[in-house]
Parts: structure tokens; sequence; C-alpha cells
């Protein structure tokens, strides 16, 4: 990989942040102590990656020398420990699973308080969330493990112990403490909960108090003023006889069930109704002089006298 991939120096990828349900959010600590490059220190630089932090190793202005190198990195970290019921758990990604070359071999040496046993040991290799064991443990005594890949792991791929132990080995955080970081990891969920909770006691209000029932539906009903029928107000509204206030007394009679309007074959024809509704003394002229020859009348050019006959009916009477 010298002088293709690893030209300056070498990138660390540690994982910090984790995802949990509806989208909750969990970290562990990380502190950079040192770094070493065949025993001498090198500059570093930290930056943020996709899910926890980078180390960037080398000095951006030498090239590692051909041959092989050791890198040293030594770090605090915290918060990797699973409190349980009954027993607590270690999960420990070893190598992380950001290398962009394969490892020939990965070994861990997993040191603990003196006496300590590991229990139900289980060795992952292979991307996140793989569950091969291409590892073997190599010793076990109490307070140590020692654990090594039996393959090579290729890009992206890593070694992962997840291992338990008794109770009270480590202290366990208080449930206020526990509260604290849990708030601390997910400020900016709060906005988002506060505001889903707002909106939640607006919308109990308004169903409590009646407010967000739906008013009902407003129909608007238009009629003529008392005593005027619809050619009237629309003679009152053209100022003279036209066609539409001819047309507005059809609809009244029809309104009233004194006629029916009949449209067939591009035709229009009225037939006069017995009954219906009382109708001014106006309209009443009107219906006369429509139907003073029968009780149909065809809206067409052969039956003009009689069309003009009700119209002229209407004009003398307003």
């Amino acid at each position: 990989m010298l002088g293709t991939q690893i030209r300056h120096g070498i990138n660390r990828d540690f994982p910090t942040d984790y995802r949990g349900r509806w989208g909750s959010r969990s970290t562990t600590g990380f502190v950079l102590e040192e770094v070493r490059l065949d025993g001498d220190t090198v500059p570093t630089q930290l930056s943020r990656s996709e899910n926890g932090v980078r180390i960037r190793i080398g000095d951006p202005d030498q090239l590692v020398a051909p041959g092989i190198h050791t890198y040293t990195i030594r770090y605090l970290t915290w918060r990797q420990v699973s409190f349980r019921s009954e027993r607590d758990s270690l999960d420990w990604n070893v190598t992380g699973s950001g290398w962009t070359w394969p490892i020939d071999r990965a070994e861990l040496r997993l040191r603990g308080p003196e006496g300590l046993v590991w229990h139900d040991v289980r060795l992952f290799t292979g991307r996140p969330g793989s569950r091969a064991e291409d590892a073997l443990i190599i010793a076990q005594a109490p307070g140590f493990l020692d654990a090594v890949t039996t393959r090579p792991l290729s890009l992206h791929e890593g070694l992962t112990v997840a291992t338990f132990f008794p109770k009270g080995v480590l202290q366990q955080p208080s449930e206020l403490q526990v509260a604290a970081h849990w708030i601390g990891d997910n400020l900016a969920l709060f906005p988002s909960f506060l505001g889903v909770v707002g909106i939640g006691f607006y919308v109990g209000w308004l169903f409590l108090y009646g407010a967000a029932r739906p008013p009902a539906v407003i129909v608007p009903q238009f009629a003529p003023p008392n005593g005027f029928s619809p050619a009237t107000v629309g003679y009152l509204e053209d100022e003279r006889l036209s066609d539409r206030s001819f047309s507005a007394g059809i609809v009244g009679l029809a309104v009233a069930r004194h006629l029916k309007l009949i449209h067939g074959d591009g035709v229009y024809r009225l037939v006069r109704r017995q009954g219906g509704q009382p109708v001014t003394d106006l309209e009443t002229r009107f219906e006369v002089a429509l139907f003073h020859t029968g009780d149909e009348l065809e809206i067409s050019a052969s039956n003009r006298d009689r069309v003009a006959y009700g119209g002229q009916c209407v004009y003398l009477h307003l």
C-alpha cells in the first residue's frame, strides 16, 4: 500500500455515534492521548467522520519511507459497557470498520481487573452487522483474554468482541446520570418533541371545547323580495325587459311547479303543469299568456308570436 494509498500516513476511524429506537442517538466518549510511528511522535489531526472520529496520522510534508512500520495509538473511551439486570456486557469494535485496505491479521488483548472472568465470549468478523466468527481465543485466564482472527479481513471489515462479566466489577451509573447522558445525546430531538407535544395539547384543547368540530355547511339561498317575481327583479336590475328577464320568468314558473322545461333534439318545450306553489299576479298573467292557446309551447321561430305575446304581457304589467 506504500506509495499508492499510504503516502504521508494513515487514517484511523473510531465509531462513537450509534442510533437507537425512534431515531434516538447514543454516543461514546473518546479522547486521543498519544500517537507514535515506530516509537516517535507523529503529527495528527482530528476530524469528524460519518459516525465518529477520524485521526489523520502523518506529516503532510513528509512521505512514509518504504518498509514495515508500527503505528501506536493510545486513547481513552467510556460508555462502552452495557449494564444489565443480572450481568454486564462489553461490545467492543476492536479494529473499526473504516479501513480502505485489507487487514492480514488482527489480534485482541483484553485486560480487566485482577480476577475478572469473562463469560460467553463471542468474536465477530466482517462488515458491520456480520455474524461471522472467523476468530479464536488463544489464551484466557482471570483478568485477561487474547484472541486472533483466522483469516484476512477485506476492505471495511473488522473484528468485534462481545462478552459478559459479573455485576459489581464496574460501578453502574445512577438513573440520573443515565438520563443526563441521554438528554445530552439527544438535544437535537427536543425541538421536534416539544413541537409534537404542543400540537397535541392544542388539538386536545380544540376538541375539548368544541372549536375543532367543523361548523355546519352554509348553503347560500337566494329569493326575490316578497311580491317580486324573478322577471321583476331582472327588469329592475337591467332597467329594461331583456331576454334574461324573460328567461327568469320561465325559470320562476318552473321552480314554482307551474310548468316543466323539456330539452330535446336541440329544442326547448314548455309544458304546463297543474297545481304548484303560489306565484305573484305578474307570474300568473305571464303563465296565462304563454299557454293561452294550449298547454305546450315550443320555443322556436314558428312560435315567435306566442313567445312575443308572453313577453309583451310581462312588459305591460311591470
